[in-house]
């Protein structure tokens, strides 16, 4: 119907009344589906996306099709000015991982490294090597069901220390890609007082949290619920995409970051990072 706006009255009696009102109200907003939007998302749907990550009832961008244990998510305030959409999660972690990695230079002769498990979805490590980043594998426990055990991380810092290498940021991905595995939120507070004391940028790869096996016995909690519930001044990058839970289609390149604890002018300058490489980045809807 977005496409094709015409549907919407040869074809009264084919769609839902809450599927036609939500296309028109895309098309009041946006004009013409291909037309180029705003570089960081249509404002339209990052208020959509925000009050998905806030927990209201009437978010529908984002949840449509998520299960009961991902409808109400973090019950904590959520700006649409620190919301990304992207083409899907991984253009948005390239992105963060291109800012955090510094030249090795006369002036810098320490290279930039970014913390990631082992095993891991190869985006990381391509991306490091991309822009000449080092990765600093620390390793979760099969025999824990694939835990992530904060002492591993300290253990990867220690070495990375020793080899001269400056510590970024430390990437969880939760649920695991390719264990599935879900932190508790123990670890996950123990882990946000690592990245304090470290003084270390969480990168929060969450585009799992629908596809859970035991949603209910064991549910997703968001590193963002965690970081407010402790009042943490961690900077967080929460990621999200629709092709898992939402749509179950990794064709469909459609997702968000979200920034939380970083000022408005660090904003900005991502902004501006966006719009240089808004080519791969953004999605037009």
């Amino acid at each position: 119907m977005t496409e094709y706006p015409e549907l919407i009255n040869l074809a009264k009696d084919a769609f839902p009344t809450d599927v036609i009102e939500r296309a028109q109200e895309l098309l009041a907003e946006i004009g013409s589906i291909g037309a180029y939007s705003h570089s960081q998302g249509v404002p339209l749907i990052r208020k959509s996306v925000a009050r998905f990550i806030e927990g209201m009832k009437t978010a529908r961008t984002f949840t449509e099709g998520i299960t009961d244990s991902t409808s109400e998510r973090d019950g904590y305030p959520s700006n649409p000015n620190h919301i990304f959409l992207t083409a899907g999660a991984s253009p948005g972690v390239s992105l963060m991982i291109q800012m955090f990695i510094k030249p090795v230079t006369p002036n810098n002769p320490n290279p930039s490294g970014i913390l990631i498990p082992i095993p891991q979805y190869p985006l990381y490590t391509a991306t490091l090597a991309q822009f000449s980043g080092t990765p600093l594998p620390y390793y979760l426990d099969e025999s824990k069901g694939w835990s992530t055990s904060p002492a591993e991380v300290k253990a990867a810092l220690a070495e990375a220390k020793k080899k001269g290498v400056t510590a970024k940021a430390l990437v969880i991905i939760n649920p695991g890609n390719p264990t599935g595995a879900l932190l508790d939120e123990k670890t996950q507070e123990e882990l946000v007082k690592l990245c304090e004391e470290y003084n270390l940028v969480l990168l929060a790869d969450e585009v799992y949290q629908s596809n859970l096996h035991r949603g209910k016995e064991a549910p997703f909690t968001s590193f963002k619920k965690v970081v407010r519930r402790m009042n943490s001044p961690v900077g967080l990058v929460s990621y999200h995409s629709i092709s898992k839970g939402v749509t179950g289609e990794c064709g469909r390149r459609g997702g968000y970051f979200e920034l939380t604890n970083f000022p408005d002018e660090i904003a900005a300058l991502i902004y501006k990072m966006v719009e240089w490489t808004n080519t791969s980045l953004s999605c037009n809807s």
